[in-house]
C-alpha cells in the first residue's frame, strides 16, 4: 500500500503543470476571476450556494480557503492557462478524510471556457498528483444529477457512479438528488 502523505496538500502550496495549464494558489490577485465565476447565476447553476454579490464576498472566499488549509481540511486551486494570470477554473480536493485516505473534488470554469476539454484536463491532473504525490486510496465528487457536463468529465476521466440519493439535499426549497461519482488510486495494491 502505498504511504499517505497530506503534508505534501499542507506544508507548503503544492503547485503543478498540465499540458495547456498551471495551478496555483488562489489569492486577493484573483478576487475579480472569482467574483466573475461566483457571481454567475448560469456558471453557479449547480453550485449550492448564493452566487456572489459583491466584491467582499470574492475576500471572504479567499480568507475561507485559507482556512481549510490551515485546518488540513481542503486545498483549492486557481487554474490558469500558460502564459495568463487571468484564472479561469478552481478546482480543489475538500472534505478530506485523512483516516480513510479519502477526499472530494470540486471544480468550476470560467463559462468562456466551455467544451474545451479543460476541466478534463485538470481533473486528471488533480487526480494524479492526489493519487501519485499525496497517496489517497480514492477520490469522490458530488455532483447534481442534471449536471450532465459535469457528469461527462467524471466518466471521461474514468471515474465511476457510486451512488445516486433521492431527494438528500434542500436547496432553495426543492429537495434534490446527489450523484457520487468516485475513483479509487489505481496504483494500490488490492488483495
Amino acid at each position: 500500500m502505498r504511504d499517505y502523505k497530506p503534508d505534501v496538500l499542507f506544508s507548503s502550496f503544492p503547485t503543478f503543470k498540465s499540458e495547456r495549464c498551471y495551478y496555483n494558489q488562489i489569492t486577493n490577485d484573483q478576487i475579480n476571476d472569482i467574483y466573475a465565476l461566483r457571481s454567475n447565476v448560469q456558471w453557479m447553476e449547480f453550485v449550492p450556494r448564493e452566487p456572489m454579490i459583491s466584491l467582499d464576498q470574492a475576500y471572504t472566499f479567499v480568507d475561507d480557503t485559507q482556512g481549510y488549509r490551515d485546518r488540513k481540511e481542503g486545498t483549492l486551486w486557481g487554474m490558469f492557462l500558460h502564459g495568463s494570470d487571468r484564472m479561469i477554473a478552481m478546482i480543489g480536493i475538500y472534505r478530506i478524510r485523512h483516516e480513510h485516505h479519502r477526499g472530494e473534488i470540486g471544480y468550476m470554469l470560467n463559462g468562456e471556457y466551455h467544451n474545451q476539454g479543460l476541466i478534463t484536463e485538470a481533473v486528471d491532473t488533480v487526480t494524479a498528483f492526489a493519487f501519485d504525490k499525496v497517496g489517497f486510496h480514492s477520490l469522490e465528487a458530488v455532483i447534481n444529477p442534471r449536471n450532465k457536463p459535469s457528469e461527462r468529465v467524471l466518466i471521461k476521466s474514468g471515474w465511476v457512479k457510486e451512488a445516486h440519493f433521492k431527494e438528500n439535499f434542500l436547496w432553495k426549497g426543492v429537495y434534490e438528488d446527489s450523484v457520487i461519482y468516485s475513483k479509487i488510486n489505481p496504483n494500490l495494491y488490492h488483495s
